[in-house]
């Protein structure tokens, strides 16, 4: 029943999104904003952007009347929770903004190889858009089990959405990250390390 609740709720979303031209360009402007901001060719930035993501969705969601609440703090495998007719369903985010074949879905490293994908996801996807998938909607040879991560094979999940456009939000401007030049990027500990000495006299960066 979870996914189903998950997979009607992710409709809606959809189909409010997409009658909204303001919040589609406010979407794609955010994320090409933070993508610019942190290069993620730094490791550690990749984290920030990924986390940045999943509250630009959660404002998406928040822009459309939904009651949503970001779960991050207190839950590993999902991001966001929405109170929707009478329900709280969870749903992981995802996104790659490369040109890699695989999209990342769970690190299993020191994990039980009994682990599986098993949550509802929103994914982002460049020249695509968002969209929704889970386990009972896709081929199984989407998902492929690697030593330390459970992966998915992004060639069958764009497939999959532009076969079911009620799972799939076309925002074909989401930019691929080398078509970003980052003129002026941060390094996320570097921003943290000056708000937190700002008001110091002595300790400054």
């Amino acid at each position: 029943m979870k996914y189903l609740h998950a997979q009607n709720l992710f409709k809606c979303y959809a189909k409010k999104f997409k009658q909204d031209v303001l919040l589609q360009e406010e979407f794609v402007d955010a994320i090409n904003k933070i993508l610019n901001l942190y290069d993620t060719k730094i490791y550690e930035n990749r984290f920030i952007v990924g986390g940045v993501i999943e509250f630009i969705v959660l404002a998406s969601f928040k822009a459309l009347g939904f009651n949503a609440t970001h779960v991050g703090k207190i839950t590993e495998r999902f991001d966001i929770k929405i109170k929707y007719e009478d329900e709280e369903i969870f749903y992981s985010v995802k996104s790659t903004f490369t040109k890699s074949s695989e999209i990342r879905l769970i690190n299993v490293l020191g994990k039980s190889s009994k682990t599986n994908w098993e949550e509802p996801t929103i994914f982002l996807l460049p020249k695509l858009g968002i969209g929704y998938c889970d386990r009972t909607l896709i081929d199984k040879k989407f998902i492929i089990r690697k030593e330390d991560v459970i992966v998915g094979n992004k060639k069958i999940l764009e497939e999959f959405l532009k076969n079911n456009s009620e799972f799939l939000i076309s925002l074909t401007t989401l930019p691929y990250k080398n078509e970003i030049k980052c003129e002026d990027f941060h390094l996320a500990s570097e921003d943290v390390a000056f708000s937190l000495l700002k008001n110091y006299k002595k300790l400054k960066l």
